[in-house]
């Protein structure tokens, strides 16, 4: 770490010698203003440790600055900057799918009602399987009140329920659980994707509105 930080003020250093002895070919005089940690403001004709700890500007005599100098960063906050451009650069790549993705709906659905259109079908879709499930469930939960019917009237003769029939029972309560579950499930997804639909209608006619808004403007603009 200490042998990067060096390095990192190796070429500050080398940079400023080289911008410095541009300036002096050019017949100019340069000076070193910076603050210090108490803010103090500092000028020099040399280049001191404090000014590339700090950072500084390169003055003319004019008092013109020719270049400014940032101090080196420090571990976290390089770790800082680089996160926050990672962040900037993943923010953009989502502002283009997002783009992409409303100009291919757009595109797709030229007309609100042929998002509604889609939108039906695909909860038609989802309802077929609802009513499947329901149906399935209704089974199997006739089969387990006949097997539980069936212990009952063995137990009504003061017999003992078979091990075989007390096993049925089990498995087919883990039928009847899974089903129930399945059903949950489906209903919560129909639930989400109602939602989400709304929410889609609503981006689209917001987005249908620009688009027409913009088509307005440029048929004007193409009038005139």
């Amino acid at each position: 770490m200490r042998i990067r930080t060096v390095l990192a003020t190796l070429v500050l250093v080398v940079a400023t010698m080289a911008t410095t002895t541009a300036v002096l070919a050019a017949g100019g005089a340069l000076r070193y203003r910076w603050r210090d940690a108490h803010g103090a403001l500092h000028f020099s004709d040399s280049l001191p440790p404090d000014a590339v700890q700090y950072g500084y500007e390169l003055v003319n005599d004019q008092g013109i600055v020719v270049r400014t100098v940032e101090r080196p960063l420090t571990p976290q906050e390089r770790k800082q900057r680089d996160a926050a451009e990672a962040a900037k650069v993943a923010a953009a790549r989502q502002a283009r799918d997002r783009a992409r993705a409303d100009s291919q709906m757009l595109a797709a659905y030229p007309q609100e009602r042929n998002l509604l259109d889609a939108q039906k079908a695909q909860l038609s879709t989802i309802d077929q399987t609802l009513h499947t499930t329901e149906l399935n469930l209704k089974s199997q939960e006739r089969g387990l009140a006949d097997l539980l019917q069936r212990a009952a009237e063995i137990e009504h003769t003061q017999k003992t329920v078979p091990k075989f029939i007390s096993d049925d029972i089990a498995r087919q309560r883990s039928v009847v659980a899974s089903q129930r579950a399945a059903l949950e499930k489906a209903q919560a997804e129909r639930a989400a994707t109602v939602r989400a639909q709304a929410a889609q209608l609503a981006h689209y006619r917001t987005l249908k509105q620009q688009q027409d808004a913009a088509d307005a403007a440029n048929a004007a603009s193409s009038g005139q």
